[in-house]
C-alpha cells in the first residue's frame, strides 16, 4: 500500500510541476491591465483580441493551427 502511495504522491508532484507554468501563463494572458500579474485583477480576452489584428503574427499562427491539425 505504501508503495502505491509513493508512486502516486511521486507522479503528481512531477504533473503538478510540469503543468505549473502553464497555468500561470494562460493567467496572465487573461489579465486586463497592462501589467504582468499573476493572479489577474480582472479577466480579459483583450490580448487574444489584439493578437488577431496584427496581420504579421495572422500566417505563423494559421501555420502553427494547420501543422497541428495534420500531425493529431
Amino acid at each position: 500500500m505504501s508503495e502505491v502511495w509513493l508512486r502516486r504522491t511521486f507522479f503528481s508532484v512531477i504533473l503538478l510541476f510540469m503543468s505549473a507554468p502553464l497555468i500561470v501563463v494562460t493567467g496572465v494572458s487573461l489579465n486586463a491591465q497592462k501589467r504582468l500579474l499573476f493572479p489577474p485583477d480582472g479577466l480579459s480576452l483583450r490580448w487574444y483580441g489584439e493578437l488577431l489584428q496584427q496581420q504579421e503574427w495572422l500566417t505563423p499562427l494559421y501555420h502553427s493551427v494547420l501543422i497541428a491539425a495534420l500531425a493529431a
